[in-house]
Parts: C-alpha cells; structure tokens; sequence
C-alpha cells in the first residue's frame, strides 16, 4: 500500500505547487506551460528554481540569466558556441533537450538537467508565444 501511496501523495503535492506557481505566473500562460513551472518561474525579477527563471529568455544568449548558476557543462558549452534563444531554438529544445545540446555542442553524449519534452507542437508553439511574450 505505501508503494503507491507515496508516489501519488507526492504527484498530488506537485500538481499543487504546480497550479499555485502558475497562477503566480500569468492568468494568460498556456496550459502547456504546466510542464515547466516545477522548474522555472515566469514573472519579471522572480526567482530562479532548479532552473532559470524565464522572463525575457527570448532572443537571449543561452546560460546567461543573471544569479542563476547552475547551468550544465553542456549547456554553457553550447552558450560558448553562441547559442541564443530563438524561437526555433526554443521549440527545438524542449522537443528534445538531449538531441537539441548534441546538435549544438557537436558532443555524441550530452547532460541536461531539463527532463520534460513537450512533445506535440502545437503546445511547443503555445509556450514559445508565452515566452516571447514575457518582455518590456
């Protein structure tokens, strides 16, 4: 019984963390975004999580968000390589973060602390929007 009682209580305690942050974020954001919150905050000054917060990212350098620190190796060495945060960027990696860090560090093995991929384009495109739209 505790086998599966544990998981859910804990599924249960993220989907409530999840819907506070993203009230938190914006009344706007897309439900897609959902897969992000866990990690990541949206509102301009907020704080970072595991990762960066991501007001203003669009059409930013990659692994420059000021006071976050916990980049990967790869992902600074793709920043090295001067990868930005286009909207094809953007799309691309959270399709597939592992996939996207080979083709931009060159690397055959790569590290992301990212683990969600948004699978289905028309929610890739809907976050992409979102974020674009978190700017002055």
């Amino acid at each position: 019984m505790i086998r599966f009682f544990l998981p859910l209580a804990t599924a249960a305690a993220m989907l409530a963390g999840t819907a506070a942050s993203l009230s938190a974020a914006a009344a706007d954001a897309p439900k897609a975004i959902r897969a992000c919150v866990a990690c990541h905050t949206f509102e301009k000054g907020g704080p970072s999580k595991i990762g960066p917060n991501l007001y203003g990212i669009a059409g930013q350098p990659a692994a420059k968000v000021p006071g976050f620190g916990k980049y990967g190796e790869d992902m600074k060495a793709a920043a090295a390589k001067g990868l930005s945060w286009t909207p094809e960027n953007i799309a691309a990696y959270i399709a597939d973060p592992i996939g996207f860090l080979k083709a931009a560090t060159g690397k055959s093995e790569v590290r992301t602390n990212m683990i969600a991929r948004i699978r289905k384009p028309e929610e890739r495109a809907a976050i992409v929007g979102y974020l674009q739209s978190l700017k002055d």
